[in-house]
Order: structure tokens, then sequence, then C-alpha cells
């Protein structure tokens, strides 16, 4: 086997290696962040790009059984973005669902710290379920933030087929999580928590204290929606 071969098939297989475990060089002290974010929304796009840099990740599904298959998708994706160290993982609305999935476990190519806005806790009877489960999964080393609306109506199912459920910030401390947990929460917004600048400040602010280890904005309360007779949303 001639040198160029052998240099050829050990360039290879570095790669393979890279691609199967992800990049393991420590974080360089300083420097910006990565954020993976999954089903990407422009005002919160706008807020990451202030912290750090930006990989969008969109290739996934949103039928029932089509989990799995995301959340190695977005694996896949978290390797191929973590050559300057793990990145953090970001989430909106179905994406935080996919997030949550892969944190089940830890991975060198991503942060335990990770993103969650608008986690759609509530759905409808057959999905609510899977949204609380994937919560539960998150491995207790992880650290999330959660930034919502006080009016997120996938976090109020009050009124709605009878259910008399926890609300806003009450509905996710209620899953009970494995996990540790900071909130940010918007006073007054629905399920788009990032429409106005003082809640992309409010977001930036949240991240940067998150990722320093600082946690969110933990005083501030979740307000309910001021109708409790809400109708249920489509799936999100």
């Amino acid at each position: 086997m001639d040198c160029k071969k052998r240099a050829a098939d050990a360039a290879d297989a570095a790669g393979a290696t890279i691609r199967a475990f992800g990049d393991k060089r420590p974080r360089v002290a300083g420097a910006r962040p990565t954020f993976l974010y999954c089903k990407p929304a422009k005002d919160v796009v706008e807020v990451l790009n202030r912290v750090g840099r930006v990989v969008p990740f969109a290739d996934f599904k949103t039928w029932p059984n089509s989990m799995p298959n995301n959340i190695l998708k977005l694996e896949a994706a978290a390797i191929d973005a973590s050559r300057g160290g793990p990145v953090v993982l970001v989430g909106s609305s179905f994406g935080c669902r996919v997030v949550a999935g892969l944190l089940a476990r830890r991975g060198a190519a991503w942060r335990d710290e990770a993103v969650m806005v608008s986690y759609p806790l509530y759905g409808d009877s057959a999905r609510s379920p899977e949204r609380v489960s994937s919560l539960r999964g998150v491995h207790a080393g992880a650290t999330l933030l959660f930034h919502s609306g006080s009016r997120d109506e996938y976090l109020d199912r009050r009124g709605w087929r009878g259910q008399d459920a926890p609300t806003g910030r009450a509905a996710i401390e209620a899953v009970q999580l494995r996990c540790s947990s900071t909130f940010s929460i918007v006073e007054g917004v629905g399920h788009s928590s990032c429409g106005s600048k003082r809640a992309k400040d409010q977001l930036q602010r949240a991240i940067e204290e998150h990722l320093a280890g600082g946690g969110g904005d933990d005083a501030s309360p979740a307000a309910a929606p001021a109708s409790a007779a809400a109708a249920a949303p489509a799936s999100v």
C-alpha cells in the first residue's frame, strides 16, 4: 500500500471518528458559543446572533412517529457543528421536543445547558403524554432555560375538555424534571414569545446568564391568560 493511500485511509478514519463522537476539544475561554437551533424563528435567530453563532436545523418532520429519526438527525447536526467545541442546543415550539429527546443523554458534541423557547407542553389528548415524557427523560445533569409568554396557550388547558391543570411556569414545574431548570417569562404575550424588543432583550439576558451559570429570571411570575376558557390550538 503506497503512502498516499495510507494517508487517505487515515484521513477517512479520522473523519469517521469525529462524525461518530464529535470534536472533544475544550471550549476556548471567552469564545462565542455556537447555537444549534431546531425549528428556527427569525426573532429568536436575531437574539442568538447577538450572543454567538447560529446554525439552523430544520431537517425534521412533525409526523407522530418521526421523533426518533428527528433526534438522530439533530445528533448528526450537533456533531457536524461542534468543530470548535460543544454546541448549545436551542429549540422553538416543536423544536424543543426534538432537543429534549436528544438531551436524554450526554454527548461530546453538545453542552448540558439548553434553551427551550415556548415549549408546547399541552397538546391534544393523544400527544400530551409524549410532550411530558420527553421532558422527564432529559438527563439529570442538564440545565434547561424555559423562555415562554405568560399567556402561552400551550401552557394553559383550563376549561378545555374539562381539564383542571397547572398553567404557565407552574405547568412545567409540575412535570417534575430530573434536571435543573430556570425560567424567563414574558408578561402579557402568548406562544410567540419574542415578538417585541422587550421580549428579545429579556431572552438575551436570560441566555447570557444561563450560559454563565446564573440561570434565567426565576422571579418572573407566569401569569395565566385573562380568559380561562380558551379553545384548543393546533398541534405544535
